[in-house]
This record gives C-alpha cells, sequence and structure tokens, in this order.
C-alpha cells in the first residue's frame, strides 16, 4: 500500500535535465519525442495514468510544490500547477491485457499512486525512432 508514484515527467524533459545518463548509452540512445507504451499485467487500486493537457516545450522545468504536486514552468517564469486543482488532465485506469501507447515525450504525465495492498505491475519499453529513421524498442 502507498507504492510510490511517479511524479509529473515526460521524456523529453529527461533528455535535457539528465543528458549524462543518455549519452553513456551511445548509439543505443533514446531520441527524442521516444513513444512509451505499457501492457497492465496485475491491476491495484490506484496507479492510473494521468495525462496532462500540457505539451512539452523546450527549456520548461520543473518545480516542487509540496508532497505529490509539482509545477511545470515556463521559460518566462510561469508555473503551470499541475495539482489536481490545477491543468486539465485526463486519467486512464488500464485492466489486465490492456497495452497503453501515447505520445509521453511531448505530453506531461505521471501516475498515480497505488492505495492498495497488491502491487500494479506492467510491462514497458518505448519506441525509439532512431536518426536512420528506423524504429527499434528501447527498454
Amino acid at each position: 500500500k502507498g507504492w510510490s508514484n511517479i511524479h509529473v515527467h515526460c521524456e523529453n524533459a529527461h533528455q535535457i535535465w539528465a543528458p549524462e545518463l543518455n549519452e553513456e548509452l551511445g548509439e543505443n540512445k533514446l531520441q527524442p519525442n521516444p513513444i512509451p507504451y505499457f501492457l497492465t499485467l496485475q491491476k491495484a487500486e490506484g496507479g492510473r495514468i494521468v495525462l496532462f493537457d500540457l505539451k512539452w516545450k523546450n527549456g520548461q522545468s520543473l518545480e516542487k510544490k509540496d508532497n505529490n504536486d509539482f509545477w511545470v514552468v515556463e521559460t518566462n517564469g510561469k508555473r503551470i500547477d499541475c495539482s489536481e486543482k490545477g491543468i486539465a488532465r485526463m486519467y486512464i485506469d488500464t485492466e489486465p491485457g490492456d497495452m497503453l501507447i501515447f505520445d509521453g515525450g511531448k505530453i506531461w504525465h505521471m501516475v498515480e499512486s497505488v492505495t492498495s495492498e497488491h502491487k500494479r505491475v506492467t510491462l514497458g519499453a518505448f519506441l525509439n525512432i532512431k536518426k536512420d529513421e528506423s524504429v527499434e524498442i528501447w527498454a
């Protein structure tokens, strides 16, 4: 119970905030605009995917507001509230056997905390579009 959520993020942001981690992968590094997908194996209470009505722009940053809430900060300093009272969001609650594919390189998203005694189990990876335009599965 209370398994930690995956806080607000988008995959393009990771490449900007922690480029050294991606560079260590050499030619196998994750390219901009990866497409995450996952297959739900075991459902739990909570653990929904939350997609925010907000697309990645180069230069945005993330600032912690309080416990599990964040602001996305625009280059002009404007803060966008990602709490439940803030920006519009879509909740996606998957069942075992459901596969979800979305534009997570560009769409800010998060995973809610699990509230049940058992774990939410998923198998996830990325569709990585390489510089030569071939597609690979990156996990």
